[in-house]
């Protein structure tokens, strides 16, 4: 004979049981969380000493880079008054030598009776030798004025650089277009475009080199000025009376060209002239006989 507990002994058991099962059932997230908090923050002490040493490696590589240097173009213009200009020259053609430059352009101005002599010069050189070249330049005459411009041009090749590249893609693209098979229509297309990509990249190219060339060479305009007028002087008998019989001959020779110019002229209107006679003949033949019949 099995023995059954009563129902309000059942319901007591039953009520104790879950009331165990509830306290577990609480008791237990609360030691899950609490652990789980300690191992991160054991976690996350261990790793600030390692984001340390990171953020100082960063550092350090940041700072051993080198710093991109300007791109400057440099002009100087320089004003001398020197005694002996032709000497001048010879000593800027030697500099410009010793300096592995070129003299660009000369120019010889001629003076006027009374005017000084002046002459100017444009070198260019390389842009590291500009300050050893200025000082040179200064020992050879008296300086008036002296000027030199730097004008900063990073931007600007930083800037073609970048479309350079772009366009080069774009050239690419355009190339693998064309190798794939298409309609004559896209292939004109594509051609077209890729020509004028094409067109662009050398045009940017070459302000490109234009640029670098700036920046490499620096350019010297020299004005020379004497500081000795020339006195004009009298010229030699021989040689005046000379000038004077060609002026002369050269007078008649234009006063016989223009006489005979006169003829000719006269000759292609005398019908006209004739015409002009024959009335005034005519004319005056009629007044007289008006006044002989009166």
């Amino acid at each position: 004979m099995v023995y059954r507990l009563p129902y309000w002994a059942r319901g007591g058991v039953l009520l104790a049981a879950l009331w165990l099962v509830g306290c577990g059932a609480i008791s237990t997230p609360e030691s899950t969380s609490n652990e789980a908090v300690s191992e991160a923050m054991t976690a996350e002490n261990s790793a600030a000493p390692a984001r340390q040493d990171q953020t100082a490696e960063v550092a350090a590589d940041t700072s051993a880079l080198p710093e991109r240097q300007p791109q400057l173009v440099k002009q100087a213009n320089m004003s001398l008054r020197l005694a002996d200009v032709e000497a001048g020259i010879d000593a800027i053609y030697d500099l410009a030598v010793q300096q592995q430059g070129d003299i660009l352009n000369l120019r010889d101005q001629q003076p006027d009776t009374g005017q000084p002599r002046q002459v100017s010069l444009r070198l260019r050189i390389p842009q590291s030798a500009l300050e050893a070249t200025l000082d040179a330049l200064r020992q050879l005459g008296e300086v008036q004025q002296q000027q030199v411009t730097v004008t900063d041009v990073s931007n600007q090749l930083v800037d073609l650089q970048a479309r350079l590249r772009n366009l080069r893609k774009s050239e690419e693209t355009l190339l693998t277009l064309m190798e794939r098979s298409g309609s004559v229509a896209d292939v004109l297309q594509v051609a077209q475009e890729l020509s004028n990509v094409r067109e662009t990249i050398e045009r940017l190219e070459a302000q490109r080199q234009q640029l670098n060339t700036q920046v490499t060479y620096a350019t010297v305009q020299v004005q020379l000025e004497a500081t000795v007028t020339p006195v004009p002087t009298n010229p030699p008998l021989a040689e005046t009376l000379t000038n004077t019989w060609q002026q002369a001959t050269h007078s008649v020779s234009d006063l016989s060209t223009g006489v005979l110019r006169l003829s000719l002229w006269l000759i292609a209107y005398s019908p006209y002239w004739a015409l002009v006679l024959a009335a005034a003949w005519g004319y005056r033949r009629w007044q007289r006989q008006a006044q002989s019949s009166s």
